[in-house]
């Protein structure tokens, strides 16, 4: 048996102590609903079910389960590889994810790896892959790996499963030159998949920064230099919103500005296009404001918002940051006088003379 690496994975043969982490995969409520409940509950029972449903394929045919980790810092994120299975003809796909790693791409880089691998060290020319009718999100990524539905099939019990199958000679992954060239082609595909979820993290974390006036979450969205112009918007809605350049002055102006605010941001609508170092996002993003503590306070009055975002984005290490952001308004609905710092302001100091003309009241009482 050897080991695969990726970019980001690496795949290894699993051993005795990987057992409490196989416990983990085979009781994730994902796992039990699209594969099945296995009925291994301690590490007891994870131990001969692995010897007996994994490592022993690997004595057998020279393949088998790998356990996916992290090749940066070693931590286990999944399970990937070939099985043979006694009710099928060909070599079977498998893979299965902890849900907290799930969105990151690290299925489709862990099971090109293993396909590379089937072609070009096991000389298979054909995979199959089995899978649960209301599994959408793994049919998904069979597709984009370049499986294609052949037929429903009957392994054990009632129910039917969708069978894929990958021809390899077809795809080149019979040679290991040509494998080489699939793993690069896929490995750049992994890096546009990745370089799309972390622009838009990028978004994630601007939104949480302002609806949990979170300092850090705010700041590590933008560029020293970045610009941010509000003034389509502002415009539109009548506020008058300064034109902000650089990291430090957009802090200084938002958090005051929407800080004290019952707030809450969503984003929709994403497009992205990454070019090297450099990407563009579009989106609208949909904000709503109430006063101070008026957020639960039914019938209390707000502003909402639909506001278009044009964005520059550049590569700041292993996070995008955003170093232009424009914001535009589609429409808007409520007063947006909430949005006026000065309003703001006398609301939170008319409940400070509140609360001080009360405290005073009982203890003259």
């Amino acid at each position: 048996m050897t080991t695969l690496e990726t970019a980001r994975l690496r795949l290894r043969p699993m051993t005795e102590a990987d057992a409490p982490f196989l416990l983990e995969v085979l009781n994730e409520p994902a796992f039990i609903r699209n594969i099945g409940d296995r009925g291994v509950r301690t590490v007891e029972e994870a131990r001969p079910y692995m010897k007996e449903r994994i490592t022993s394929q690997y004595e057998r045919y020279g393949f088998g389960m790998l356990l996916v980790e992290l090749t940066e810092t070693g931590e286990p994120v999944g399970i990937c590889g070939l099985i043979k299975r006694d009710a099928l003809d060909d070599i079977d796909l498998g893979f299965s994810f902890l849900e907290r790693f799930w969105s990151r791409g690290f299925a489709s880089e862990a099971a090109s790896a293993v396909l590379a691998s089937a072609g070009a060290a096991h000389e298979l020319s054909r995979v199959v892959a089995i899978v649960a009718p209301h599994n959408h999100a793994s049919v998904r990524l069979l597709e984009r790996l370049g499986f294609h539905f052949e037929k429903m099939v009957r392994l054990t019990g009632d129910e039917e499963l969708k069978l894929f199958a990958i021809e390899l000679e077809k795809t080149g992954l019979t040679s290991g030159q040509d494998a080489d060239k699939f793993h690069d082609m896929t490995t750049n595909l992994l890096q546009q998949i990745c370089d799309r979820h972390e622009v838009a993290d990028t978004l994630y974390r601007y939104a949480f920064g302002l609806d949990h006036g979170d300092a850090d979450s705010l700041a590590s969205a933008f560029t020293g230099d970045c610009v941010l112009d509000f003034s389509p918007a502002g415009h539109k809605i009548g506020l008058d919103f300064p034109r902000l350049v650089g990291r430090q002055a957009i802090l200084d102006a938002l958090l005051p500005f929407l800080g004290p605010l019952d707030t809450t941001h969503t984003a929709s609508n994403l497009q992205i296009e990454v070019s090297g170092d450099t990407a563009t996002l579009y989106a609208y993003v949909m904000s709503q404001h109430f006063m101070p503590r008026e957020g639960s306070r039914r019938g209390a009055e707000n502003a909402l918002l639909m506001n278009r975002y044009d964005c520059d984005l550049v590569r700041d290490g292993q996070k995008w940051r955003f170093n232009r952001m424009t914001i535009d308004n589609a429409w808007m609905q409520g007063d947006p006088e909430i949005l006026n710092l000065r309003a703001t302001h006398r609301a939170l100091t008319a409940r400070r003379r509140q609360a001080k003309d009360t405290d005073t009241s009982a203890k003259e009482d």
